[in-house]
C-alpha cells in the first residue's frame, strides 16, 4: 500500500509541466562573458563563439540543435518581424523584443539590448522557441546582465535580475 502511494507521487512529478521547472539564473555567476554583457548558459546546453570582425557571435545548441544566436557589436540586423516591437526601458538600458507572427517566423524572437553604458555594444538574442523548450529559453534569457570595466582590470557584471524579468516574458 505505501509502495503504491509513493510511485502514484513519483508519477505525479513527472506529469508537472516543464515550464515549472525553470530555473532563474540572474543570481548565478555569468558562464560566458563579452566585453559589456555576461549571461550563464544553460544546463545541457553549449555555446560555439566566433568573431567574424569587431563583432561578437554567439551559436547555443543543445542535443546538438542549435537554438539561439546572440550577436554583441555595434551593428545588429533589424528584425523582419511586421508587428511594433515591445519597448521596456530599465535602470540599465532600452530591451526592444520583435516577436516572430507570420508562418515563416511563427516561434521566432528578435530581442535587442541597447545598455546605458557609453559605447556598450549593442545585444541582439535571435531565439527560436520550436527548437528549444522554453525553459531553456527562459533560463537562458534571466541570466543576462551588463557588465562595466573596473580600473584594477577585469569587469564587474551585477548578480540580480537587472533584465531577467523584461526578457523572460518576451517568450511568454
Amino acid at each position: 500500500m505505501m509502495r503504491s502511494r509513493v510511485a502514484q507521487s513519483v508519477m505525479l512529478l513527472f506529469l508537472i509541466p516543464s515550464a515549472v521547472f525553470a530555473r532563474d539564473l540572474s543570481e548565478y555567476p555569468c558562464t560566458v562573458f563579452s566585453y559589456d554583457v555576461c549571461f550563464r548558459l544553460p544546463t545541457g546546453t553549449h555555446a560555439n563563439y566566433s568573431v567574424p570582425a569587431d563583432f561578437d557571435v554567439y551559436t547555443l545548441s543543445k542535443g546538438g540543435a542549435s537554438f539561439a544566436t546572440i550577436y554583441i557589436g555595434d551593428a545588429a540586423q533589424p528584425s523582419t518581424s511586421a508587428d511594433a516591437p515591445v519597448v521596456k526601458k530599465t535602470k540599465y538600458g532600452t530591451i526592444s523584443i520583435h516577436a516572430g507572427d507570420s508562418s515563416s517566423s511563427k516561434g521566432m524572437v528578435d530581442i535587442y539590448i541597447v545598455p546605458n553604458a557609453k559605447d556598450a555594444s549593442t545585444v541582439h538574442i535571435s531565439a527560436d522557441s520550436a527548437a528549444a523548450d522554453d525553459e531553456v529559453l527562459r533560463e537562458l534569457l534571466s541570466s543576462f546582465r551588463p557588465c562595466v570595466p573596473i580600473k584594477a582590470g577585469g569587469q564587474k557584471c551585477p548578480v540580480n535580475d537587472v533584465w531577467s524579468r523584461e526578457l523572460v516574458q518576451a517568450i511568454q
